[in-house]
């Protein structure tokens, strides 16, 4: 395996690790996604969304962003030109593929249970980058992402439409998360066989 490959495979494997160790996963399994709704003495609805800890979000998303982000070398979308790696094994290859394409099938699809909120419905990866690029991972001030950041404010100017898109927001990046953690398996595999 090249040089430069191995730098990558060991890089990623890293950052998986890092991602699993902050187990957040578990957190947001523990809080439980959704939210509760009662009445008041005065007749009135009060909606109260279960969402993660802000803390929790932000250490995972420094990592995570880094998966997201298409100049990253780690980048899910860089997975690609590593394929051209005459040293890595075609078994490596066609799981890496099946991620790949697992995850682009994933990132362009529209998910279907926030549709009635949209005219016309973001794709899975529109709701991340714009949730990433516009606010919580970046500022969304550098002019290549300012429509981001815009869209982000159009988007959460309704309290409660904010909350469910923060809610798919989350649900999205444990997806994400999960084909990450079928690579980072394949990925310490490949490494260990290919030691030198």
């Amino acid at each position: 395996m090249d040089k430069n490959t191995r730098e990558i495979l060991e890089a990623l494997v890293e950052n998986i690790e890092t991602l699993k160790s902050f187990n957040f996963e578990k957190h947001v399994q523990k809080i439980g996604l959704g939210f509760e709704a009662r009445r008041t003495s005065d007749n009135n609805w009060v909606i109260e969304f279960r969402l993660p800890d802000d803390k929790e979000l932000h250490a995972f998303l420094f990592k995570f962003r880094l998966f997201i982000q298409k100049n990253e070398p780690i980048s899910l979308f860089k997975l690609q030109d590593l394929m051209a790696d005459t040293g890595l094994s075609k078994n490596w290859k066609t799981k890496a593929r099946a991620a790949l394409d697992s995850f682009l099938i994933y990132y362009r699809s529209h998910p279907e249970d926030i549709a009635e909120i949209f005219d016309n419905a973001p794709t899975n990866g529109e709701i991340l980058d714009i949730f990433l690029y516009g606010e919580l991972a970046h500022t969304g001030l550098n002019p290549r992402f300012k429509h981001k950041r815009q869209m982000y404010k159009k988007w959460t100017e309704d309290e409660f439409i904010a909350h469910i898109l923060t809610q798919k927001f989350v649900e999205i990046t444990l997806e994400v998360f999960k084909i990450l953690v079928e690579l980072d398996a394949i990925t310490q595999e490949e490494l260990y066989k290919n030691k030198t």
